[in-house]
Formats: C-alpha cells, structure tokens, sequence
C-alpha cells in the first residue's frame, strides 16, 4: 500500500518510522469512541431500557478511559439532555469520572417542547490540554438517519503551540443522494481550510468496501490527513462490537503527525468498538 500518493481507491498511511534526529518530541495519545448514547446495545432503538444501565455503561466507558489514559477522547452519539439519563449531560460525566478539565459538546441533533429542549445528542471532546475555541458543524439532514455533524476545537498543547482536534460522525446512508458523502467531505474541508496541524477521528461510517474506499481516498486527499498503514488489517475492524466485520471507526492526522500505534479495544461498551493510537510531533 502506497504511504503518501495513491488514487481514490487507496488509503493514506502515516509513517511509523522517524529518524532519531527527527523524531517530534510531544507525543499525544487519542481514543474516538462512538458510545451510542450509553445504551451498549445491538439494537438501534434502546426500548426498553433502564436509566441505572445507560449509568452503568457510563462507567464501563470511563473504565476504559481511566486505564488508557489518553490525552485527547473524540465521542460521537454523546447525549447533552436525553430523557433516558433524567437530563444528565453525558461529557460531563465522563469528564468527571476520568479527570478531565477541558470538554466540549456540538449537538447535531435536538428535539424541543416550545422553546424548552428535551434532547440534544452530538460529537464531544475531552481533553487534558486547554480548549482555545470550538466550532460546531452540522451537515445537512441525510434521510432517514437523525443528523449529523462534527465538532472542532482548538487545543493549546504547548505555548504558543495550538492543535486542531474534530470528533466526527457522518451519516451512514442518505437515500436522496448517494452524492451526500462526497458533498460532506468538501463541508469539513472548507470548516478546516487553513487549519493545522489536524487530527480527526469518528464514526464516519465508511468501510474497506470499495466504494468507502473511494470517499477515504477522497477525504485524505481533501484534508491532507494519513492514518495507520495497519487499518487494513481485519482484525481492526469496529463493527458491530459483538463480532467485528466493518471499521467504519477511524482517526487521521496531518502529514507531520506519526502514528506509531493503532488498536481496537476488546471492550464492549457500545455498539462500536473504541480505537485508539499514539501520536508523536
């Protein structure tokens, strides 16, 4: 597999390997993580459930956090309000349990009473370094799935050194445009133009299928992003968590950024299976 040029059908591979006199010298460890809004369950539609299992769960996931310790979490399917967890704030809450200062939620979807909003679920950023500013981005409605989007911040890593971090989760099929994938690359492209150095990770809901293949090549073209050359292998697949088939879960970086690891937890804490890998500037 080609490490930098390739067609659409190819993925872009960040080099492990550095010389000792170019090795970066931070070195940031990252998870995305679909959580499915705490249900942990194989079924879309989370009825009936109990509200002590969606906190359960919650701390499964914080457990998985606190034993990775990573630097930077990028959740999707994070709920703000839901009337599952009596209005709990889900970020909040893992941020609470794992140690967190800094957090962000972009909500991509929201239903109302009048003015008063029941439910609000998103993207959301957990982070050990300071959160400059964050940007919200919804895409437009792809039907029938609830909408989605992806949410950037700016971290201040160092003095005078700033990272551009995006929690994304695109829509999985949009049957009024199968174009919808292609035009979602160009929205983040333009939310990102002139952004560096960048790590994006999500549920983008692209497989190794050729087709996916084909809007991966698109977007590490689009974004100037490379992944792990290892993401090929099947045994990272993401989903469904009960026996993974698809990695539809992925994290890119800029050129400059090394990914010197990339792995599937085992845990099942949601319908995905986290992902995490370690970066080196």
């Amino acid at each position: 597999m080609s490490s930098e040029k390739g067609t659409s059908s190819k993925i872009r591979a960040s080099g492990a390997s550095r010389n000792s006199t170019d090795r970066m010298e931070r070195t940031i460890k990252v998870v995305s993580l679909n959580i499915q809004h705490g249900w942990n369950l194989d079924r879309s539609v989370p009825l009936p459930i109990r509200r002590d299992e969606v906190f359960a769960n919650l701390n499964k996931i914080a457990r998985l956090l606190n034993r990775y310790a990573p630097d930077i979490v990028l959740l999707q399917e994070v709920d703000r309000i839901s009337p599952l967890t009596n209005g709990t704030d889900q970020l909040r809450y893992l941020a609470s349990r794992v140690g967190y200062s800094h957090h962000a939620h972009g909500a991509s979807s929201e239903w109302r009473i009048g003015k008063r909003i029941i439910y609000a679920a998103g993207c959301g950023i957990l982070s050990r370094f300071p959160i400059v500013k964050t940007e919200n981005v919804k895409f437009d409605q792809s039907w029938p799935t609830l909408r989605k989007g992806f949410l950037i911040a700016t971290l201040a890593i160092a003095p005078g050194k700033e990272l551009t971090v995006v929690s994304a989760h695109f829509p999985p099929i949009d049957i009024l445009n199968v174009r919808s994938k292609r035009l979602q690359i160009e929205h983040m492209a333009k939310a990102l133009r002139n952004k560096g150095p960048i790590i994006i990770g999500g549920d983008l809901n692209m497989s190794l299928s050729r087709m996916s293949r084909n809007n991966i090549g698109a977007l590490a073209r689009r974004l100037n992003v490379r992944t792990h050359r290892a993401v090929v292998d099947q045994r990272l697949a993401t989903y469904p968590s009960r026996d993974p088939r698809r990695k539809i879960d992925w994290i890119f970086a800029s050129p400059e950024i090394a990914m010197t690891d990339y792995m599937v937890f085992p845990d099942k804490v949601s319908d995905h299976r986290a992902i995490g890998t370690t970066l080196t500037f």
